[in-house]
Order: structure tokens, then sequence, then C-alpha cells
């Protein structure tokens, strides 16, 4: 089988990556934003699936740093829109951009581009391709000003 994905790690567990517990995050602060908290002890249950430690570590610090700088992210979300509040934002949107943006500004170790094209494919995903270009939209900007501070 050379062709064949490894889906199995050293210790028989099933290993995903990165992409997969950014999309569990994002689930959880789309959960989240209705109220609908989940312990981070269901998570292996919640999607059935086995995380690397690293990617847990990942859903969790994403899901309560999103929480814990929520009005500074919505702040920040409020002044790349053009002409809309957030409020008109989808909720899918919201989460989808709330986590970029914490990645962005507090995972140093994510580069900012790979953030950008892993949220827009969330928002298409779950959302639209019309909703993932204003998404692209919105963290470009972000990204823009966060490279003239530099």
């Amino acid at each position: 089988m050379g062709n064949a994905i490894e889906l199995y790690n050293e210790d028989g567990d099933i290993k995903f990556g990165r992409r997969l517990a950014r999309d569990v995050a994002f689930k959880y602060i789309f959960e989240w934003q209705y109220g609908k908290e989940e312990e981070f002890e269901q998570i292996e249950t919640l999607e059935g699936m086995s995380f690397k430690d690293n990617d847990k570590e990942y859903i969790q610090n994403a899901f309560e740093g999103v929480r814990q700088h929520l009005d500074e992210l919505d702040e920040i979300i409020e002044s790349n829109i053009k002409g809309w509040k957030k409020e008109r934002l989808s909720k899918v949107c919201l989460a989808a951009l709330r986590l970029g943006l914490y990645e962005m500004l507090y995972m140093e170790d994510i580069p900012i581009s790979v953030t950008i094209n892993e949220v827009v494919e969330i928002v298409k995903k779950y959302d639209s391709p019309e909703a993932g270009g204003y998404a692209n939209g919105i963290l470009g900007g972000v990204q823009k000003s966060l490279e003239e501070k530099l």
C-alpha cells in the first residue's frame, strides 16, 4: 500500500492534524455563540476521533482564547467591515473570523497566510463561496494592518 494515507500514529491513535483541529475549534466557537458549550473531555467522542495531544491543545487554546479576547476580536471585525455591522454577518462567518483573528494575533507559530486560507475554506464549506470571499477580504485587511505595524 505505497500510496495509502497513514491514518494511525505509532501509538495506534488516529492522526489528523491542524486542519481537522481547526475545524473542531471552529465548531466549538460556533456552538458557543448559541450558548451550547461542550466539555473538552468529550472532544474525542464528539468527533468520534482521537486527536494528538498538540491538536487537543490547539483546540482548547483557540476556543478559550476566542472567549477571552472576544471584545478585542469583535472590535477588529467591526473596524474591517466595509459598510456593514457585525450583526449582519452569518454566525458561521463570525465564528470563523473570530478564530482566524485569534490565530493571527496570538498564535505566532501559524503563518498568517495559512490562517487566512484555512478560515476561508471553513467559511466556504459551512456558509458559501461568497462569504468565503468576504472573510478573505476582512482577514486580508487585518493582515495588511499587522504588516504595516512591523
